[in-house]
Parts: structure tokens; C-alpha cells; sequence
């Protein structure tokens, strides 16, 4: 039997944060129910979590996948392994904090219908609003980071790191099936010709 088609994949990687993921996982499945009925889906990974008591598939919500990862493999192996699984047309992933909450969800799917291949979230855009303060070691870490990365590699985005982003299904399997470095600075051996919008986050 062919799996139902769906419209989107909503992964969530996560590594020794049980009970936030627990929460937001709950959160998540309420507003797809409310927004995409049956047209939805959300992929738990565990990354080789090793605080116990370890997230079990029984603490989340009927339908929610969880896949564990027997060691850690970074969070870029664990949307990878997301992405695999998803059944979505349009896939997003978010942090297992939920930092920027659900609310890009509705424009981020707008963009991708319309034809955006990549959204990304933008964390210093002028719009955009953390639902989950970081500390003030993590937001000059993050700037520092951030600002690196841009000038280093001449980019034409200012944040390309945020936690938050969404693919066509497509680009997503090209982009995360050809990781080299899966940990948190991903590292991919293909370019893609990708059309690509930046939002606020949220």
C-alpha cells in the first residue's frame, strides 16, 4: 500500500531535553490537527540521548514518530534522519524549544506553494521575536557565529544559522542526503540551485 500523500513534515531534533521536547511535541500535533487535519506529520529524533529517563514514543502524542539515533550524530544526522523519514511534500525543521514558536508556519507554506525552494528563518530581522530567550553568552556566541559565517563564505543572508527552516521536499532530500558534517555546522558536498527567501523568525 502507497503511503497517504501529505502536504508537510514537521521535524524536531532533539538531544537529553525530554521533557521540553514532551511539550513542544504536544504544542505541535495540536496546531497541525487545528490547521492540516490528516495533511500533516511530525518527526521526532532523538540524538543518541543519554539523560534518564530517555524520551519514550509512549510520552508523545498518537502519530507522532519517534526515531532514536543509538549514539549521537549532531543535530545535522539528526534532521537528516528526519528528513528521510518525511512523507511531506514540504518539509520544515524547528528546535525542540520551539524558539520561534509555530507562528511562521502559515507564511512559510505560503512561500514554499508559491515556489520557494529554501525558507529561512532570520533571527536578526527587524520582525523577529524568540518565543525562548537565549542567555547573553549564547545570543554574543550566536552573533559571532553568525556575522563569521556570512563574511567568511560572502553570503547574501544574514543568518543562515537559525533553527528554523523549510524545503521543498526535493531540495531537502538533495541537500541533507549529501552531508559530510552532521554536527552543528553542517557541511554538504552539493551545491543546489535553490530559490530562497528569508523571514522573521517568526
Amino acid at each position: 500500500m502507497v503511503p497517504e500523500a501529505l502536504e508537510l513534515s514537521l521535524v524536531i531534533p532533539t538531544f537529553n531535553q525530554r521533557t521540553r521536547t514532551i511539550r513542544s511535541a504536544q504544542e505541535a500535533e495540536r496546531w497541525l490537527q487545528a490547521r492540516l487535519g490528516k495533511g500533516g506529520e511530525i518527526i521526532v529524533v532523538d540524538d543518541g540521548s543519554t539523560a534518564v529517563p530517555v524520551l519514550d514514543a509512549g510520552d508523545l502524542p498518537a502519530g507522532v514518530q519517534l526515531v532514536r539515533h543509538p549514539k549521537n550524530l549532531g543535530k545535522g544526522g539528526a534532521v537528516r534522519t528526519g528528513v528521510d523519514r518525511a512523507r511531506g511534500a514540504y518539509i520544515v525543521f524547528t528546535d525542540s524549544d520551539l524558539p520561534f514558536s509555530l507562528d511562521p508556519l502559515p507564511t512559510t507554506l505560503a512561500w514554499l506553494r508559491d515556489g520557494a525552494d529554501i525558507v529561512i528563518g532570520d533571527r536578526l530581522h527587524p520582525k523577529s521575536d524568540a518565543a525562548v530567550q537565549a542567555g547573553t553568552l549564547r545570543k554574543l556566541s550566536s552573533v559571532f557565529y553568525t556575522w563569521l559565517v556570512h563574511h567568511a563564505l560572502g553570503l547574501d543572508f544574514a543568518d543562515t544559522q537559525c533553527g528554523y527552516k523549510g524545503y521543498r521536499a526535493d531540495i531537502a532530500r538533495a541537500l541533507y542526503g549529501a552531508l559530510e558534517v552532521t554536527r552543528f555546522a553542517l557541511r554538504s558536498s552539493s551545491a543546489s540551485k535553490a530559490k530562497l527567501v528569508t523571514s522573521s523568525a517568526p
